[in-house]
């Protein structure tokens, strides 16, 4: 055989490994897509056998849906719908999602509510990632089709290199499939774990579109740093990007080696022993200015015309419940739906304002509420 065969031989391997990896990945994404209701007792959080006492009712299930997908009223593409029209045009970029918790399951459709309170229980365990602000103090009940949902550690994750390094995630974590492995039950998967962003190999099993919570990594700060120009190694060629050079990346643990500083760091959703370079790990400065906070606005020049309080009852235009709000809605854009009994108003789901009036009807969910109710 010549050398010309035997390349093209294990090209034709190399391709039928890669297809077998696709396909089991497919399944375990469809396994994952089955109804709330259906899914393994194991991941319910029950148990087998015999019980004593009061079923304890399982822990929150999550998802992540694409920026710029339709959110729906109802379980119909004909049913009214909003989406953010930033990104509705955009091809799927990893982490660009929002979480939410699903609900139920109706064939192709998912009903998903906004994490409220990511703070505190039940969620006590924020999302690596966030729900946008606007849907946070909105309790209600959205749809999303199934194709619009993007994968994620649906499990704890991990992976140690024989280098010494090593990578843990969170569930929740964003992730896409990089590269088959000749492993039939491993792969190399691109994730974004909050402020890190980085190849990994990763079991395949340990992706899927539905996770539980599980708690975060702690980044208390401890005596040493990471500079801002650190490069950040592990597996001996692969690199992380921390995407938050503005925030201190504290380091938990050092060990020196001829190689470099071999350290710990954290973040919300990822824990990394890494190499660094000795010059780049340095004391922490005490005092001076702490991190400012992020930006907020009203949403606009203009004051409220609506004051409506949490725990208010919401409905659509046609009269069906929608929820309730979680938090204090300040509205300065009432809509025609409005009656004697109720006042109507149409809420953007825009993350930000662009030039121009591009779609902007398609970003309003347009919600009710009593009219005593409204201040």
């Amino acid at each position: 055989m010549t050398a010309t065969q035997m390349t093209a031989t294990q090209i034709r391997a190399a391709q039928m490994r890669a297809a077998q990896k696709r396909t089991a990945l497919k399944r375990w994404i469809v396994a994952s897509l089955l109804p709330v209701t259906a899914l393994p007792v194991a991941l319910l959080g029950g148990c087998g056998g015999a019980q004593r006492g009061p079923a304890q009712p399982p822990a929150p299930l999550f998802t992540l849906v694409r920026r710029g997908a339709w959110l729906h009223e109802q379980p119909d593409v004909q049913s009214r719908a909003a989406r953010d029209p930033v990104f509705a045009s955009k091809p799927y970029q990893l982490g660009r999602a929002v979480s939410m918790e699903v609900m139920r399951q109706e064939g192709q459709w998912v009903a998903v509510r906004p994490i409220l309170q990511p703070d505190r229980p039940p969620h006590s365990a924020r999302p690596c990632v966030s729900t946008p602000v606007a849907l946070r103090r909105l309790d209600i009940l959205l749809w999303v089709r199934r194709q619009d949902l993007v994968p994620a550690t649906r499990l704890e994750a991990e992976h140690h290199y024989r280098d010494g390094t090593a990578i843990a995630l969170r569930a929740g974590v964003p992730a896409a499939l990089n590269t088959p492995l000749k492993d039939p039950k491993r792969s190399i998967y691109a994730v974004r774990p909050g402020r890190f962003r980085f190849n990994t190999v990763l079991a395949d099993r340990a992706i899927g579109l539905f996770w539980r919570a599980s708690p975060p990594f702690d980044n208390s700060p401890s005596h040493e740093r990471v500079t801002k120009k650190a490069e950040l190694r592990f597996g001996r060629t692969a690199n992380v990007l921390d995407t938050y050079r503005w925030a201190t990346l504290y380091v938990q643990e050092r060990i020196s080696r001829t190689t470099g500083e071999l350290v710990l760091v954290r973040g919300r959703c990822a824990s990394l022993r890494v190499f660094v370079a000795a010059e780049h790990v340095v004391g922490v400065e005490t005092g001076g200015l702490g991190l400012l906070g992020g930006l907020s606005g009203s949403g606009g020049p203009n004051p409220p015309v609506m004051t409506i309080p949490p725990g208010v009852e919401l409905s659509w235009r046609d009269g069906q419940r929608a929820g309730a709000t979680a938090g204090t809605l300040r509205v300065n854009n009432e809509t025609s739906d409005s009656s004697d009994l109720r006042r109507c108003f149409s809420w953007s789901l825009r993350t930000f304002w662009s030039k121009g009036a591009t779609n902007r009807s398609e970003a309003d969910l347009v919600l009710c509420a009593p009219r005593a109710a409204v201040r």
